[in-house]
Formats: C-alpha cells, structure tokens, sequence
C-alpha cells in the first residue's frame, strides 16, 4: 500500500512540475510573439522621427528624400514620444554589427546582440539578451541606415521575461 502511496505521489509530483514547465513555455511564447508584433510597429514609429520636419501621421516613415534630422534631437525624439509607449520594454537601435547604438534605459550601453530569425513572423529577428543581470525577450526588424540619423539598422523592443505573464 505505501508503495503505491509512493509511486501515486511521485507521478503527481511529476506530472505538476511538467504542467508548470509547459505553461510556462507557453507564457514565454506568447510573451515574445507579442514582442515581435510590437517591433513592427516600433520600427514605423522610429521611422517617422528620422525627418527633420515629420509629416504624416506617426505611423508613416517619413518622404524618402527628406532631410534627416541630428542625432541628438533624434533621440530625443526617441526618447520622448516612442520610447514611453512600450512601457517596461526597452527600445533600442543597432548598427549593421549589431552593437548597441541607442537604448531607451541605458545611454551608456554598447552591447552587441545576437539576433536570430523568427520562426513564426516574417521579416522579424529575435533575441533573449540580458542587460544587467535580467534576461529580455526581444525582438528585432531591419532598417535601412543610411537614412538613419543614427546609422542604425535595426530596431529592436526588448522586454523583461519575468514580464512575460504580463502585457506592455
């Protein structure tokens, strides 16, 4: 009888540990598909801010053969209409290495990140960097840096893990 007990136990014990090991795998993707959902719209929001004279509304890039704005009031502008509407999440831009040319949380960062395709949204790279000590879900989408008062040519949204159960 105690041996049943035990193998009844066990089994039990098991069987909640892989229950949390697979809701919580799904909590993290769901987590990084809503990342790579907001890159998308992150990037056509930086976009709009590389004219020195924006017209349009946010979500246009901006005419072609616009006059880029500085870099200084470029991240300003970042810093000031794009970067608060991600809430938690960070928002940064990458040179063609993939070194870290701005951050929304951390001007002194310099990183390189290693980015990856994204198995379920096309033209989306993904990431899980970790920034000091915290590990980021992040997702990446390509721009074209030569009309990037920056020079950068991605955008990437990075967002806590530990927020992965929540939204923002």
């Amino acid at each position: 009888m105690a041996a049943a007990a035990g193998i009844v136990a066990t089994s039990l014990l098991l069987s909640g540990a892989l229950t949390w090991f697979l809701v919580r795998n799904v909590e993290l993707q769901a987590a990084q598909d809503s990342v790579d959902r907001n890159v998308q719209v992150s990037a056509m929001l930086v976009r709009h801010q590389e004219c020195l004279m924006r017209t349009g509304v946010a979500t246009n890039a901006g005419p072609v053969a616009c006059r880029l704005t500085d870099g200084t009031d470029f991240s300003g502008r970042l810093d000031s209409s794009v970067a608060p509407a991600l809430g938690s999440s960070r928002l940064l831009l990458l040179g063609r290495q993939r070194q870290v040319l701005y951050d929304s949380q951390d001007p002194a960062n310099a990183e390189i990140i290693d980015i990856t395709a994204s198995k379920r949204v096309a033209n989306v790279q993904e990431a899980q960097p970790v920034f000091g000590g915290e590990r980021y879900l992040a997702a990446a989408m390509a721009i074209a840096p030569a009309r990037d008062p920056l020079g950068a040519a991605w955008v990437v949204v990075a967002r806590p893990e530990d927020a992965a159960g929540r939204r923002g």
